[in-house]
């Protein structure tokens, strides 16, 4: 009765489906770990894909800024300047078509840059044959400009300056100011910056293939900062028909002296600058270090942070 009891209905199933377990177990060839593996390799991957760049020479820091809302699907067109149009006054009309962006709002991330933003929220970027950007927080705005040829880019930007980078997210165009169409040539000639010293001339653009050649806009910093305002400055540019990679294109950024190679296009902070002025210069170059052709492709220029001098 007792060996019985011992071995009831219920204990016997219990003890049949762990024998067949064991069994089935054994003849898969027991635990395995290779999804084990798969995940931890695939977890690394994903760590070394969000490891930011970073360098410091000098006192001087570079790094890549963290990640922000990308905005995949913001479009921007400009509908006015028409390209290649000819306005005769000097005030110009822009408007702008704008799709699954919101001007006027701010970045949902903003506290996590660290670096000046703008109480307006989100807005345009317009730059003018590269000189410092203009921030436009509606989509139509007047401008006055000088008689003259206008290259123009304009991208939207997150509130804190941060430009998006995606294919719909910029529109580049050209017009002229004042000056009648049958003395607007084709090509145009001014001086290439990186030979202002020598004196060369060389040609400044050729305005058939503006829209086709690769450039390089500088957008960020730009003017003066409170010292106690930004604990860094944002180094951010504008690609257009090229990017950069490691065995490819890059950006060699010259601050106060130091050169910095960014083989990424993203943006940057800066942090290490003192009270004073500080130079900036950017440079397009290929995957030999020489500078890539272009009327836009090299930039210097001047930012000053103000706030007491270090005692």
């Amino acid at each position: 009765m007792h060996i019985f009891a011992a071995y009831s209905k219920p204990s016997i199933m219990k003890n049949s489906f762990l024998i067949l377990f064991s069994i089935i177990l054994y003849s898969c060839g027991g635990p395995t770990t290779t999804d084990t593996t798969d995940a931890n390799e695939d977890t690394k991957e994903v760590a070394q894909e969000t490891t930011l760049l970073s360098w410091e020479k000098n006192g001087i820091k570079v790094t890549e800024a963290k990640p922000s809302p990308e905005f995949t699907s913001a479009k921007l067109k400009m509908n006015e300047p028409e390209l290649a149009c000819y306005k005769q006054e000097k005030s110009v009309k822009f408007s702008y078509g704008i799709e699954n962006y919101d001007l006027g709002l701010q970045t949902q991330n903003v506290d996590d840059q660290h670096c000046a933003n703008s109480t307006k929220g989100q807005h345009i970027h317009l730059i003018l044959n590269n000189n410092p950007y203009t921030a436009h927080y509606e989509n139509e705005f007047e401008a006055e400009l000088v008689d003259g040829f206008y290259v123009a880019l304009s991208f939207v930007s997150r509130s804190y300056h941060e430009s998006i980078k995606n294919s719909d997210a910029y529109h580049l165009s050209y017009f002229t100011v004042g000056m009648p169409p049958d003395i607007d040539p084709d090509t145009i000639y001014g001086m290439d910056p990186r030979t202002l010293e020598a004196g060369e001339d060389k040609v400044w653009l050729v305005k058939s293939k503006l829209l086709t050649q690769e450039h390089m806009f500088y957008s960020r910093p730009k003017g003066k900062y409170d010292a106690e305002d930004c604990e860094s400055l944002m180094l951010d540019f504008y690609l257009v028909n090229t990017t950069l990679s490691e065995d490819g294109n890059k950006v060699k950024a010259t601050i106060d002296g130091e050169e910095f190679i960014l083989p990424k296009w993203c943006p940057y902070s800066i942090e290490g600058l003192g009270v004073g002025e500080h130079t900036i210069d950017l440079d397009l170059i290929d995957k030999d270090g020489q500078p890539v052709s272009g009327p836009f492709n090299f930039t210097k220029r001047t930012i000053t942070i103000e706030g007491p001098a270090a005692t």
